[in-house]
């Protein structure tokens, strides 16, 4: 930011003016000089070759380069035409002053410091802009863009359901591999018992002639 000074004397001679930033030492003006953004305290005194002398004055300046930051939601597709609209704005420097909004390429309106839109939308794709305002008059703009499909509440629901459901299943497959398991140890043990011990078998050389 570029600061001029200017001073004027009844005496018509010549004046001469000093200043100082931040409590910085004092400099002899000679031309514009800059300051960087942020704030800064300006002090400042003139005095002319007639010896009149201006009492020191002092001034406090804010600089703010910087433009707010701003972003909303939703995004994607939704699934319901009562869709509320939100942002929110930030800026260090000097603060957001304001916020405006258009629709779908429509006007801009200021909405002051409201930071939601509530509203029943079409079917299809929309755009909201919201641009924020600082207090310096820097701004920054964010574009919200959604669709409003209704038919796609089947399928989002599945999905919605799912961590519930899928615990469900998990436990039903185990209970399943269990009862398997379990059931094809008995039928193992039945035929474990099914088979004869070797005492009980005749002797491979048995013949009935021998009685």
């Amino acid at each position: 930011m570029n600061v001029t000074l200017t001073a004027t004397s009844p005496s018509g001679t010549g004046i001469f003016t000093m200043y100082s930033i931040d409590g910085s030492g004092w400099t002899q003006y000679a031309q514009t000089f800059m300051l960087t953004e942020g704030r800064h305290t300006l002090d400042y005194q003139s005095w002319d070759t007639a010896g009149f002398v201006e009492p020191k004055a002092s001034s406090s300046i804010d600089i703010d380069l910087t433009p707010p930051a701003v972003d909303g939601s939703p995004t994607g597709v939704v699934t319901t035409p009562d869709v509320t609209i939100t942002w929110t704005g930030t800026d260090g420097s000097s603060g957001i002053a304001r916020y405006e909004v258009s629709i779908d390429g429509g006007p801009t309106e200021s909405v002051g410091m409201t930071t939601s839109l509530t509203r029943r939308w079409s079917d299809g794709d929309h755009t909201v802009r919201v641009t924020a305002y600082d207090a310096a008059g820097n701004a920054d703009a964010k574009v919200i863009t959604f669709t409003v499909s209704p038919e796609s509440s089947g399928l989002f629901g599945v999905f919605q359901t799912l961590p519930l459901v899928l615990p469900a299943i998990a436990l039903v497959l185990l209970l399943f591999a269990i009862a398997f398991w379990r059931r094809r140890l008995r039928r193992d043990e039945d035929e474990d018992r099914a088979e004869p011990e070797a005492d009980d078998l005749p002797p491979e050389d048995y013949e009935s002639s021998d009685w």
